[in-house]
């Protein structure tokens, strides 16, 4: 029986107090993954990234939801690289300090790939704001952080309209993006990729009102049998990133000319939406391990 590190925050960790809101997804994603394995010969143990470990008695650990690094940026790839000394990790150290860094999109765009327009700034004031509008020739941005995840200091901004305060926006430096209508009109479509397999897909929704997709700010979910165009738009990304993942979540939007764009390349800690499958979690819980199984041979 192998033994797998399966690495969370302390916020969304078994039996810990305080835990996020959506910790559920998380319990009741490890739950079906660790049946999964079980069946497979493998035994996946929950781990907090950042405590003392003894990392050299597995047989590999998977970076799961440490939902909690881009607020401690400075310590994750640190340990991230301690724990790769110690056994195998997945995704491995390279890809994830590549994809902190949501530049990225910036290096995607360079090499062809369709993504959502972007530019950096040094700092989320109001000139840089102002310089973006006219960029990106919009009049309405978001506004978010270099490292960041699930809408943490990300603002949504309308030229002309006063900034929010410093609390809701990036400490330092940020990207702007041109506000997206089609992700409230249409939602953000996301691919679940194992071994670059695609595994399934979903479709986001913000509640009424709000841009954001994550279900902490009631948005929801539904099955969606994904076409040639996105997966190809997904599978190009892919591509282009250049790397062998265990599994990597795509996020689409539909852009202004109807082409897909790349939102976002989560390779780090994304959920993988696991009950979203058409043939149900133990199946898509299944193609995980077995994409799994074959990183370990």
């Amino acid at each position: 029986m192998k033994r797998i590190a399966y690495l969370l925050s302390a916020d969304v960790a078994p039996g810990r107090e305080n835990r996020r809101e959506d910790a559920w997804e998380v319990e009741s994603e490890l739950s079906a993954l660790s049946q999964s394995a079980r069946r497979a010969g493998l035994t996946l143990f929950p781990e907090v990234w950042d405590e003392p470990t003894d990392w050299a008695s597995y047989d590999a650990a998977v970076v799961r939801a440490v939902w909690d690094y881009t607020k401690k940026p400075e310590t994750f790839l640190p340990e991230m690289e301690g724990i790769a000394k110690e056994t195998r990790l997945l995704n491995p150290v390279d890809t994830l300090r590549r994809n902190m860094q949501k530049t990225y999109l910036m290096d995607l765009a360079d090499k062809g790939v369709p993504c959502l327009p972007t530019v950096r700034a040094d700092s989320a004031d109001a000139t840089s704001i102002n310089a973006a509008f006219e960029d990106l020739d919009t009049d309405e941005v978001v506004v978010k952080p270099v490292v960041g995840a699930c809408s943490w200091r990300q603002a949504r901004i309308k030229q002309g309209e006063s900034l929010p305060g410093a609390d809701d926006l990036p400490l330092d430096q940020c990207l702007i993006q041109p506000y997206m209508s089609a992700v409230a009109e249409e939602g953000e479509v996301t691919l679940i990729f194992y071994n670059g397999q695609l595994s399934h897909g979903l479709l986001k929704r913000p509640k009424d009102g709000d841009y954001r997709t994550q279900s902490l700010f009631g948005a929801t979910e539904v099955s969606l049998r994904p076409n040639f165009s996105q997966i190809e738009a997904a599978q190009n990304a892919l591509e282009a990133w250049g790397e062998e993942l265990l599994y990597a979540r795509v996020d689409l939007v539909r852009g202004p000319g109807g082409q897909w764009l790349v939102m976002e390349l989560e390779l780090i800690e994304p959920y993988l939406y696991l009950p979203f499958a058409e043939d149900g979690a133990d199946a898509a819980a299944d193609r995980f391990t077995k994409a799994l199984e074959a990183r370990l041979l």
